[in-house]
């Protein structure tokens, strides 16, 4: 596996690598300083400076975490009362800080992750190998997923399977709670022993180059239609990108429109291929360069024969709307 991203070339080559892996996940970081550890961890060594107090600490903080998400009543929902672990993933949804590093089994979306900020910094994903290996991970099932969270760190429990578990990393593929969490394709890993993850034989470390991270999110974005609005697709983060300070990308553009009308017209969505036909009719139409006069006669030719498909109060009326 290569270390560092220093080319498009290599990162073709990177794809083609991972592609020959066993069951990885992976995970980016838009700056390689960035440690690889959850945000609840973070949080802890915030307070206490001592890596032993933390790990002592994890259990509990977790516990009254959710005592408190259910002392306000948010636990119940329209599928239920949330499990433990179901209550974290939905806390990490909105911000909280939890136990879970959030993985995808999906490279593209650790890429994007990776390039998508700090574009003065080398970004990095990780890549942890075969997650099948029942030596080094274990897979929630459905009744785990109804313990409670003091069950995945305290070695002092009667049941041998529960014990078991602080001794694994611990991987969760949460259930339909959003749809962020849907489409990054996600699966949470915890574990007691966490801070042991960054330097196991399990994992790989590939580094980008800072000055590659356009390009890159710009081919993740042509080959797998990943940005941020496909990245955060829920309400928050069709919100969040359409913030002050995000490129507006709305389309305002005669071939644009063109190229969108024949896509419509394909599908034999008639109606909205010639409201962006005369979309693409009205910002042409005063152009004189040649290209553009070839595709003038192009549109108006579809047009045409769109009026003798369509009715003529729906031509009125998508006439009016694309004027």
């Amino acid at each position: 596996m290569i270390n560092k991203i220093n080319s498009i070339a290599e990162f073709y080559i990177l794809l083609e690598k991972v592609a020959k892996l066993r069951n990885p996940i992976f995970r980016g970081h838009s700056s390689i300083k960035y440690e690889l550890k959850s945000s609840s961890f973070r949080r802890l060594e915030n307070k206490y400076k001592d890596i032993n107090k933390v790990i002592k600490n994890l259990s509990l903080y977790h516990e009254q975490l959710i005592e408190e998400f259910k002392e306000n009543k948010y636990h119940q929902s329209k599928i239920g009362e949330l499990t433990d672990l179901e209550i974290l993933a939905k806390l990490q949804h909105y911000g909280a800080a939890t136990c879970f590093l959030d993985f995808s089994k999906n490279i593209a979306v650790a890429l994007w992750f990776a390039c998508s900020s700090k574009e003065d910094i080398d970004g990095r994903i990780y890549i942890l190998k075969n997650i099948q290996d029942v030596i080094n991970y274990k897979r929630i099932n459905s009744e785990q997923l109804k313990y409670k969270i003091e069950n995945f760190y305290q070695d002092s429990i009667s049941c041998e399977e529960e014990n078991k578990l602080t001794s694994h990393f611990l991987l969760w593929e949460p259930p339909y709670l959003s749809e962020r969490i849907l489409q990054q394709d996600s699966i949470f890993l915890f574990s007691k022993k966490e801070n042991e993850l960054d330097n196991n034989e399990l994992l790989y470390k590939v580094d980008i180059d800072k000055d590659l991270k356009k390009e890159i999110l710009e081919i993740l974005y042509k080959l797998f239609n990943i940005n941020k609005k496909t990245i955060y697709k829920d309400f928050h983060g069709f919100a969040i990108s359409h913030g002050q300070d995000e490129i507006i990308d709305f389309i305002d553009d005669g071939i644009k429109f063109y190229e969108i009308a024949n896509q419509y017209y394909q599908v034999n969505k008639k109606e909205k291929a010639l409201e962006f036909y005369l979309k693409a009719l009205d910002d042409i139409g005063d152009d004189d360069d040649t290209d553009k006069v070839e595709i003038f006669i192009e549109i108006e030719k579809s047009i045409k024969e769109l009026y003798k498909d369509i009715p003529i109060h729906k031509i009125t009326e998508i006439s009016s709307k694309s004027s």
